[in-house]
């Protein structure tokens, strides 16, 4: 891989575009180019392999201490490492109404076949730490 090219920026947020593109023994001359238009440079890989499909999609489910469960997916290679890595923390939540109850929430992120294995991935710690265990893995925190 190795290769490099740089492109010249300008502009902010939605007015950002694309100036010049520079090859790699040419950085000297996107930096002047930047510099004479009051802009920036950015350099990217060239040819970069396409990464491995983890052939699952990648979730983050917040769980209630009664069950109910919010599921929201993620892109398959929105996070690198292990395809079959997931992590899972336990904290306790003040309530900020009238009632000031606490609660507390299992927040479980990691691979799945779907939204619904997701969140039995996440209920399967749930019921774990209703009966009084501490699942390997789970940052149980200051609770």
């Amino acid at each position: 891989m190795g290769e490099k090219v740089f492109v010249v920026m300008e502009g902010y947020y939605s007015a950002r575009s694309i100036e010049a593109v520079y090859s790699e023994d040419q950085e000297a001359s996107a930096n002047e180019y930047a510099r004479l238009i009051g802009g920036d440079v950015e350099s990217y890989p060239l040819n970069r392999p396409v990464p491995e499909d983890p052939g699952m999609d990648y979730f983050h489910v917040e769980m209630k201490h009664n069950g109910s469960a919010e599921v929201q997916e993620d892109d398959r290679l929105a996070y690198s490492g292990e395809r079959h890595e997931s992590s899972a923390w336990l904290r306790t939540v003040k309530d900020e109404g009238w009632r000031r109850k606490s609660y507390w929430r299992l927040k479980w992120n990691g691979y799945a076949l779907s939204p619904e294995h997701a969140r039995r991935a996440a209920n399967e710690l749930r019921r774990q730490i209703l009966a009084g265990q501490r699942p390997p893995g789970v940052d149980m925190g200051k609770n």
